[in-house]
Protein backbone atom coordinates (compact mmCIF):
# COMPACT_ATOMS: atom_id res chain seq x y z
CA UNK A 1 0.00 0.00 0.00
CA UNK A 2 2.86 2.41 0.81
CA UNK A 3 4.61 1.66 -2.48
CA UNK A 4 1.42 2.23 -4.47
CA UNK A 5 0.77 5.47 -2.52
CA UNK A 6 4.29 6.82 -3.21
CA UNK A 7 4.16 5.96 -6.94
CA UNK A 8 0.55 7.22 -7.19
CA UNK A 9 1.47 10.53 -5.51
CA UNK A 10 4.46 10.88 -7.84
CA UNK A 11 2.25 10.31 -10.88
CA UNK A 12 -0.56 12.63 -9.74
CA UNK A 13 1.67 15.42 -8.47
CA UNK A 14 4.33 15.25 -11.18
CA UNK A 15 3.34 18.46 -13.01
CA UNK A 16 2.75 20.54 -9.87
CA UNK A 17 5.59 19.31 -7.63
CA UNK A 18 8.09 16.89 -9.15
CA UNK A 19 8.57 18.34 -12.65
CA UNK A 20 11.00 21.02 -11.44
CA UNK A 21 13.02 18.56 -9.26
CA UNK A 22 16.38 17.31 -10.55
CA UNK A 23 16.22 13.93 -12.32
CA UNK A 24 18.12 12.07 -9.58
CA UNK A 25 15.56 13.21 -6.96
CA UNK A 26 12.64 12.16 -9.18
CA UNK A 27 14.18 8.71 -9.64
CA UNK A 28 14.79 8.45 -5.91
CA UNK A 29 11.06 8.96 -5.23
CA UNK A 30 10.22 6.28 -7.82
CA UNK A 31 12.91 4.00 -6.33
CA UNK A 32 11.46 4.39 -2.82
CA UNK A 33 8.01 3.47 -4.18
CA UNK A 34 9.35 0.43 -6.03
CA UNK A 35 11.33 -0.65 -2.95
CA UNK A 36 8.16 -0.50 -0.83
CA UNK A 37 6.36 -2.58 -3.48
CA UNK A 38 9.09 -5.25 -3.27
CA UNK A 39 8.88 -5.25 0.53
CA UNK A 40 5.13 -5.74 0.33
CA UNK A 41 5.43 -8.56 -2.19
CA UNK A 42 8.08 -10.24 0.00
CA UNK A 43 5.86 -9.98 3.10
CA UNK A 44 3.00 -11.59 1.19
CA UNK A 45 5.04 -14.34 -0.54
CA UNK A 46 7.52 -15.28 2.23
CA UNK A 47 5.07 -17.54 4.11
CA UNK A 48 4.25 -19.31 0.83
CA UNK A 49 7.90 -19.78 -0.18
CA UNK A 50 9.24 -20.52 3.33
CA UNK A 51 6.29 -21.77 5.39
CA UNK A 52 6.65 -21.92 9.16
CA UNK A 53 6.83 -25.33 10.76
CA UNK A 54 3.92 -26.32 12.96
CA UNK A 55 3.97 -29.47 15.08
CA UNK A 56 0.91 -30.81 16.85
CA UNK A 57 1.37 -33.25 19.71
CA UNK A 58 -1.26 -36.00 19.81
CA UNK A 59 -1.70 -39.10 22.00
CA UNK A 60 -0.57 -41.47 19.22
CA UNK A 61 2.11 -39.30 17.63
CA UNK A 62 2.81 -35.98 15.96
CA UNK A 63 1.31 -34.03 13.10
CA UNK A 64 4.12 -32.25 11.22
CA UNK A 65 2.96 -29.41 8.96
CA UNK A 66 5.26 -27.45 6.71
CA UNK A 67 4.00 -27.46 3.13
CA UNK A 68 2.11 -30.69 3.55
CA UNK A 69 0.70 -32.45 6.56
CA UNK A 70 2.53 -35.57 7.75
CA UNK A 71 1.39 -37.90 10.51
CA UNK A 72 4.21 -39.43 12.55
CA UNK A 73 2.89 -42.19 14.79
CA UNK A 74 5.00 -43.21 17.80
CA UNK A 75 5.01 -46.85 16.71
CA UNK A 76 6.32 -45.95 13.22
CA UNK A 77 9.38 -44.02 14.40
CA UNK A 78 12.59 -45.99 13.82
CA UNK A 79 15.17 -43.42 14.89
CA UNK A 80 15.00 -40.33 17.09
CA UNK A 81 18.24 -38.35 17.21
CA UNK A 82 18.93 -35.50 19.58
CA UNK A 83 21.63 -33.01 18.66
CA UNK A 84 22.95 -30.54 21.22
CA UNK A 85 24.84 -27.43 20.12
CA UNK A 86 26.62 -24.95 22.40
CA UNK A 87 25.40 -21.46 21.54
CA UNK A 88 27.48 -18.42 22.54
CA UNK A 89 29.50 -20.61 24.93
CA UNK A 90 26.76 -20.53 27.57
CA UNK A 91 23.55 -21.97 26.18
CA UNK A 92 22.76 -25.51 25.02
CA UNK A 93 20.38 -25.69 22.07
CA UNK A 94 18.63 -28.95 21.18
CA UNK A 95 17.34 -30.10 17.84
CA UNK A 96 15.81 -33.43 16.89
CA UNK A 97 15.60 -35.52 13.77
CA UNK A 98 13.01 -38.24 13.31
CA UNK A 99 13.21 -41.12 10.86
CA UNK A 100 9.97 -42.92 10.15
CA UNK A 101 9.81 -46.59 9.11
CA UNK A 102 9.09 -45.58 5.49
CA UNK A 103 12.40 -43.66 5.35
CA UNK A 104 10.88 -40.17 5.65
CA UNK A 105 12.88 -37.82 7.89
CA UNK A 106 11.70 -34.78 9.82
CA UNK A 107 13.68 -32.01 11.52
CA UNK A 108 12.68 -30.16 14.65
CA UNK A 109 15.23 -27.39 15.09
CA UNK A 110 16.01 -25.36 18.19
CA UNK A 111 14.09 -22.32 16.88
CA UNK A 112 10.81 -24.22 17.23
CA UNK A 113 9.08 -22.99 20.42
CA UNK A 114 9.25 -25.46 23.32
CA UNK A 115 11.30 -27.96 21.28
CA UNK A 116 13.06 -29.24 24.43
CA UNK A 117 9.76 -30.05 26.15
CA UNK A 118 8.49 -31.67 22.97
CA UNK A 119 11.77 -33.56 22.65
CA UNK A 120 11.63 -34.98 26.16
CA UNK A 121 8.07 -36.13 25.52
CA UNK A 122 9.15 -37.73 22.22
CA UNK A 123 12.07 -39.47 23.92
CA UNK A 124 9.72 -40.99 26.48
CA UNK A 125 7.08 -42.09 23.95
CA UNK A 126 9.49 -43.41 21.33
CA UNK A 127 11.40 -45.26 24.03
CA UNK A 128 8.16 -46.77 25.31
CA UNK A 129 7.35 -48.07 21.83
CA UNK A 130 10.85 -49.12 20.72
CA UNK A 131 12.15 -50.66 23.95
CA UNK A 132 10.11 -53.89 23.78
CA UNK A 133 11.34 -54.56 20.22
CA UNK A 134 14.96 -53.83 21.14
CA UNK A 135 14.80 -56.03 24.24
CA UNK A 136 13.22 -58.89 22.26
CA UNK A 137 15.90 -58.62 19.55
CA UNK A 138 18.66 -58.49 22.19
CA UNK A 139 17.28 -61.57 23.95
CA UNK A 140 17.17 -63.33 20.57
CA UNK A 141 20.93 -62.76 20.31
CA UNK A 142 20.93 -59.96 17.73
CA UNK A 143 23.42 -57.11 18.04
CA UNK A 144 21.65 -53.80 18.67
CA UNK A 145 23.02 -50.58 17.15
CA UNK A 146 22.52 -47.15 18.68
CA UNK A 147 24.40 -44.76 16.36
CA UNK A 148 28.05 -45.73 17.06
CA UNK A 149 27.27 -47.94 20.08
CA UNK A 150 26.82 -51.69 19.70
CA UNK A 151 25.14 -53.79 22.40
CA UNK A 152 25.30 -57.60 22.34
CA UNK A 153 25.29 -60.57 24.70
CA UNK A 154 29.09 -60.38 24.92
CA UNK A 155 29.33 -56.69 25.80
CA UNK A 156 29.08 -53.12 24.69
CA UNK A 157 31.29 -51.50 22.09
CA UNK A 158 31.96 -48.84 19.53
CA UNK A 159 31.43 -49.50 15.86
CA UNK A 160 34.00 -46.90 14.80
CA UNK A 161 36.89 -48.44 16.81
CA UNK A 162 35.81 -52.12 16.65
CA UNK A 163 36.39 -52.37 20.42
CA UNK A 164 34.12 -54.28 22.76
CA UNK A 165 34.00 -54.00 26.52
CA UNK A 166 32.89 -57.35 27.96
CA UNK A 167 29.98 -57.22 30.39
CA UNK A 168 32.14 -58.97 32.99
CA UNK A 169 34.73 -56.15 32.74
CA UNK A 170 32.24 -53.26 33.01
CA UNK A 171 31.98 -51.39 36.29
CA UNK A 172 29.47 -48.65 35.41
CA UNK A 173 27.73 -46.79 32.61
CA UNK A 174 27.05 -43.04 32.85
CA UNK A 175 24.52 -41.37 30.51
CA UNK A 176 23.71 -37.65 30.42
CA UNK A 177 22.38 -35.23 27.80
CA UNK A 178 25.67 -34.92 25.94
CA UNK A 179 27.58 -38.19 26.41
CA UNK A 180 27.60 -41.88 27.20
CA UNK A 181 30.59 -43.11 29.22
CA UNK A 182 31.61 -46.73 29.90
CA UNK A 183 33.91 -47.52 32.83
CA UNK A 184 35.96 -50.71 33.02
CA UNK A 185 36.62 -52.22 36.44
CA UNK A 186 39.62 -50.61 38.09
CA UNK A 187 39.82 -47.68 35.65
CA UNK A 188 39.22 -44.08 36.73
CA UNK A 189 38.75 -42.75 33.20
CA UNK A 190 36.00 -43.55 30.70
CA UNK A 191 36.73 -46.48 28.44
Amino acid sequence: AIGVAVIGAYTLLYNSVFSWWPNWQEWMVVGVGVAWLFVGVWIILAPVIYPHLRVYLCPKGLIYVRRTQEVIRWDRIEVLNKKIVVHKKTELLCSYSIKRDDGATFELKYDLPYVERLGSFMEREVGRHLLPRVVAAYEAGKVQEFADILVSHTGIGLKSTHRILQWSEMEKLVIDDTSVSFYRKGDTWAW
